[in-house]
């Protein structure tokens, strides 16, 4: 075969097959009953695949596609090919209730009004059966589905109920069948009708499925009336597209830019594109090889094929197998071996499977042909015939034979050739071989072949009968596939497989930077964490990063939620439970949820055999997503409502079996996305005060702003609601609690009015404990702020009050080592060590050596500032035993800036400035970094280093 010109890519599956007479031959309109050459009474052919097919057949034997024509008020069953009827019906339960990423096709008959006005009711009538028909045919030919008719037009989904990994391409091709079915002139004999066509993508809400397949569906957002508006601004003969269909439908068609267009309805101009027909074979290689990324982790792989290419140039001929999980690289290996093909001058003969052509005989071959015959989509039978008796005849293979098994093959049937068809497919079938074979006489053949998963059996038959005759000649079958497809070559001595594995970290870290070079490291790791070695959600995650409300891309979203559907209804639904449950989760957890018949082991072992999860090793029954974004898509795919009560479940369940010592981080996640509103504050603040008493600030404020954006939902003042409710107290609990999170972040101006917020709450709860946490923390932080000491000085007596009264001993120590603070702050220095040494006390004798350590803290100072030195380094060294006791680095921080602080003071700056490097080793957090550098900068000071000190110090920010 002679390589392939820049020609566009021959698709006979858009051409509208004519009805060819059984008794002479002759051409016919689909719509004919008798032959008009010889009058004989014809059959149905089908217009999704060109099979023939008895008068009376409402579906096609072939492929199922409907065959009879159908009314806009006929039940869907009726008219929807049964092999989708059934997919849909057989995992229904599974996908009601779902949200899907889908593309909206509207179309409509243009000037209608006139057209009804020029026929009358009766053919009009006619006309859009006809219209609809053909319509219809190529809708489910892409395997979507008509959800409304609308008066002359209809909107169909792509994606819905099924999902598809290439709804948007589906769409677009479907849009292109429908717009070249109008051209068929016994839809309108003598006059041209045209149809106007707009598409857009988005997510809609699959609801239930009736038993006649009667679907409701909520588009979310407006992706519906975009789609609607876009045909709208559609002129005759027009396929509009959105920017997100387009940019999801890929290159294999072509595009010309509208621009941003006005529609009705829209604040904003909307990227359009006009949808001009398929892309050219070659522009759409090159386009693809413009855009792949350096080819990464895959050295392996390509020292492979360089090996078989030189085997294939000694004459050695073989099939080599690429496998691997969609994303994972097959497609970049494929543009590598085309690139090492052509650095070698050999013959390339490429196509690609599409999953829509599964149903069309010989689609790929047919592919192949057209394509190295330099056929198109508008060339009559006679060309046909002359391209392809030139192609054959340059390898001396002319013979009338041939030709007419060729041409059948395409389409193009000589009147007079009785043959039977499998003597007219094994012809044909002998005649490629033998072109492929006298070809790489000339110069070695190498047929590319991608998504062979995707292949008809009648192209499959075809490549296993090349496999099998090319072991001496330089002829090569390269063909890439996932998972569960197996090529019926690949047993073969002369046949090799690679199965493509996941990349390392490092070399994914590699992926991402290529894709997005100026992500910011900590971006770059978590995409390298989520996208699982995986190159092509590596590249996506990278450019998706920062787009707001993009959890997942479409496009990965798109290929992983088609395999979760291809999943049998129960094995879907118990992931999907499972991705509530976590990345990780446990057999025996989801067994106690489950509330259906079947087995849960059996659906485990479905998800196990098909790679959506893996089993951890080591005795338990903990189960692993194989993948982080496969469980996001599970997740994702589930309606809110679905997800919040699994939530509740699981953490119910969890609650109950882990009794008194609960996790309560855990329980706080489920219950907080649950509808159990006290449970999800409650847990979310008990985590927090965890969080918090190991120091974790930010980890604790998380779980504390949680429990405030629930109680954010619920009633709190109304007038019947008392001041003692619930929800009142935790408000209240929940801003006190945040305090020591938020004075060690520095948020001391913050926190101040969040506490000033609540001061109204905590009057009239009336709750002592409560009032006087609440007066002490608002002292402190006055004392830290920059306000009157008076100010301070009052919240803390006050507190020490109430705290006395009602014997809160903790919250009075509390108080009375912040007056200790403020009493420094004032001067009042002997007032200030006398109340700071009765909490120091208070403190030591409750074991409270957290808090008698941090007001050791305030007391040195003092000590310090009466110049009474051994005794400000005696606090000091108190503090810092208590600190070691306790193991808190902030505390020992804390301790060794105070000794520093009295060691400078006292003369001995080298002293000082030795702890405070002994305090820097403990790697303060930033605001204690500040604390550090002052007093790092007036040890400097001190020592006669002004420059650097003065630099030391202006570089510490302390204002919280």
């Amino acid at each position: 075969m002679t390589p392939a010109h820049a020609t566009p890519i021959g698709d006979s599956r858009r051409r509208i097959p004519a009805l060819t007479c059984r008794q002479c031959g002759g051409d016919n309109p689909v719509a004919a009953k008798f032959c008009r050459s010889c009058g004989a009474a014809l059959g149905l052919t089908c217009a999704a695949c060109g099979e023939p097919n008895a008068a009376d057949s409402r579906f096609c034997v072939e492929c199922g596609a409907g065959l009879q024509p159908v009314g806009r008020s006929a039940s869907p069953a009726s008219y929807t090919p049964r092999h989708l009827a059934d997919r849909i019906l057989a995992t229904r339960s599974a996908i009601e209730g779902e949200i899907k990423q889908v593309t909206v096709l509207f179309c409509d008959l243009c000037d209608s009004t006139a057209l009804a006005e020029r026929l009358g009711a009766e053919e009009m009538h006619a006309l859009l059966e006809r219209f609809f028909e053909r319509a219809m045919a190529a809708i489910h030919r892409y395997e979507g589905t008509v959800n409304q008719f609308l008066g002359d037009g209809f909107m169909a989904l792509f994606g819905a109920p099924i999902a598809l990994e290439d709804h948007a391409r589906r769409a677009l091709f479907a849009a292109l069948d429908i717009r070249g079915a109008m051209t068929d002139p016994a839809l309108l004999p003598g006059a041209e009708v045209r149809v106007r066509m707009g598409a857009n993508t988005g997510p809609v809400v699959v609801g239930k499925i009736g038993d006649d397949l009667r679907t409701d569906y909520t588009a979310v957002g407006d992706v519906t009336n975009v789609a609607a508006r876009l045909e709208q601004h559609a002129s005759p003969g027009e396929i509009v597209a959105s920017a997100d269909t387009r940019r999801l439908a890929g290159d294999l068609l072509a595009y010309e830019s509208i621009g941003p267009v006005t529609l009705k309805g829209k604040s904003t101009a909307v990227e359009a594109y006009r949808v001009v027909g398929a892309a050219s074979r070659q522009s759409t290689a090159r386009k693809a090889d413009r855009a792949r990324g350096p080819l990464v982790g895959r050295e392996r792989e390509r020292q492979t094929l360089v090996d078989l290419l030189e085997r294939l140039e000694s004459g050695q001929g073989m099939a080599l197998g690429l496998v691997g999980e969609p994303g994972i690289g097959k497609s970049r290996i494929v543009a590598e071996a085309r690139a090492l093909i052509a650095e070698r001058g050999m013959t390339c003969l490429e196509s690609r499977c599409l999953p829509f052509t599964q149903s069309v005989p010989y689609s790929v071959v047919l592919d192949l042909v057209r394509g190295e015959c330099g056929i198109d989509d508008f060339d009559t039978p006679e060309d046909i015939s002359g391209k392809v008796r030139f192609a054959l005849a340059t390898f001396g293979l002319a013979d009338e034979e041939r030709v007419t098994a060729v041409l059948a093959l395409l389409g193009v049937k000589d009147p007079g050739d009785r043959s039977a068809p499998a003597a007219v497919k094994r012809r044909a079938f002998d005649t490629l071989r033998a072109l492929a074979l006298r070809g790489s006489r000339l110069r070695p053949t190498v047929f590319l072949l991608e998504d062979l998963h995707w292949i008809d059996k009648g192209s499959e038959e075809f490549f296993a009968e090349v496999v099998g005759s090319v072991a001496a000649a330089p002829v090569m079958v390269l063909a890439s596939y996932r998972p569960g497809y197996s090529p019926p070559w690949i047993g073969r001595s002369d046949a090799v497989q690679l199965a493509l594995r996941a990349l390392s970290a490092d070399d994914s870290a590699r992926i991402v930077a290529a894709a997005s070079p100026a992500l910011p490291a900590a971006a770059a790791a978590a995409v390298v964490s989520r996208a699982g070695g995986n190159p092509f959600f590596l590249e996506e995650l990278a450019r998706a990063v920062g787009v707001p409300g993009l959890a997942v891309p479409e496009t990965v979203h798109g290929v992983i939620a088609a395999r979760i559907d291809r999943l049998g209804g129960h094995a879907k639904r118990v992931l999907q439970i499972a991705s509530v449950s976590g990345r990780e989760f446990s057999a025996g957890l989801l067994d106690a949820i489950w509330d259906g018949p079947e087995s849960i082991d059996d659906a485990l072992r479905d998800l196990v055999r098909g790679e959506f999860i893996y089993e951890r090793f080591g005795g338990d029954d903990t189960y692993v997503f194989s993948h982080a974004l496969t469980h996001d898509v599970a997740y994702a795919s589930m309606l809110e409502r679905h997800r919040r009560s699994w939530h509740g479940a699981i953490g119910a369940t969890i609650e109950r079996e882990h009794g008194p010592t609960p996790p309560l981080e855990l329980l706080a996640h489920h219950f907080g996305l649950s509808d159990d509103h006290d449970k999800a504050i409650d847990y979310a603040i008990r985590a927090g005060e965890r969080a918090q008493r190991r120091w974790a600030h930010a980890e604790a404020l998380g779980f504390l702003e949680r429990a405030l954006a629930r109680l954010d939902t619920l009633p709190e003042s109304a007038p019947n609601v008392p001041e003692s409710a619930p929800n009142v107290r935790w408000r209240i609990d929940a801003v006190l609690k945040q305090s020591e999170a938020r004075f060690a972040l520095g948020q001391h101006a913050k926190h101040l009015s969040a506490l000033d917020a609540i001061g109204g709450l905590v009057e009239r709860a009336g709750d002592p404990p409560r009032r006087a946490a609440w007066h002490y923390w608002v002292g402190f932080l006055h004392s830290l702020t920059g306000s009157r000491p008076e100010i301070a000085i009052a919240h803390c007596e006050r507190a020490a009050s109430i705290a006395h009264e009602h014997g809160v001993e903790g919250i009075e120590a509390y108080a009375r080592s912040c007056l200790a603070q403020v009493r420094l702050f004032t001067g009042e220095l002997r007032e200030g060590l006398a109340v700071g040494e009765a909490a120091v006390a208070a403190f030591e004798s409750r074991g409270e050596l957290w808090w008698a350590s941090r007001t050791l803290g305030h007391l040195s100072p003092i000590a310090n500032a009466l110049g009474d030195w051994d005794r400000a380094a005696a606090y000091a060294q108190r503090a810092l035993r208590h600190a070691t006791t306790l193991d808190d680095q902030r505390l020992k921080i804390m301790a060794l800036l105070r000794a520093a602080s009295t060691v400078i003071q006292r003369g001995d700056a080298a002293e000082g400035l030795r702890l405070c490097d002994e305090a820097t080793a403990l790697e303060p957090a930033p605001f204690d970094m500040t604390t550090v550098r002052a007093m790092r900068g007036y040890g400097l000071v001190k020592a006669g280093q002004l420059s650097e000190g003065t630099a030391s110090v202006t570089t510490s920010d302390l204002s919280g």
